[in-house]
């Protein structure tokens, strides 16, 4: 009597229909190009998450080299070497911060005060204390040991302010 009654469950499961379950690739043309959008989509994210994680590692470094500066400047037997560094870490900053850096390497003088000009969106480098990256490439030594400390000050403030804004 019970192997009749397991012969009808068995003949009762062999009626139903196969259930198919979901693979992992898509079904038909619209599944590809979800799958494909998704995977386009990753791909952005993941390229956009190391740009920043470039600039912000460019950032820090270029902060604490301006750090490093800031204590030199501070004696004014070491301005003078702290001070040639400023346009240095300046240009290599913003050379590695842009997307096309060709266009930023090949400036000085004036166009590199206008260029960070631009960058920041005001006129500090060109007509205010930024003026002074000129002074720290060509003035001499004297002229450099013989700046304010305040005027030293508000240069490096002005580059720290810079390096925050600019973009990568």
């Amino acid at each position: 009597m019970m192997s009749i009654r397991f012969q009808e469950a068995d003949e009762l499961l062999e009626r139903l229909p196969d259930i198919e379950l979901p693979g992992w690739l898509p079904d038909g043309l619209r599944g590809w190009l979800v799958a494909g959008l998704l995977v386009l989509l990753a791909l952005l994210v993941l390229t956009w998450i190391g740009e920043r994680l470039r600039a912000f590692y460019y950032r820090s470094t270029a902060y604490r080299e301006l750090g490093r500066i800031r204590r030199m400047a501070r004696e004014p037997a070491t301005r003078a070497v702290a001070l040639r560094q400023v346009p240095k870490l300046v240009k290599k900053t913003a050379v590695a911060l842009q997307s096309r850096p060709e266009r930023v390497s090949g400036l000085a003088g004036e166009d590199l005060l206008r260029f960070l000009d631009k960058g920041s969106g005001r006129s500090d480098f060109s007509e205010g204390a930024g003026r002074l990256l000129l002074d720290a490439t060509f003035a001499s030594d004297r002229r450099l040991e013989e700046l304010e400390p305040e005027e030293v000050d508000e240069l490096l403030r002005l580059v720290a302010a810079w390096i925050g804004r600019a973009h990568a």
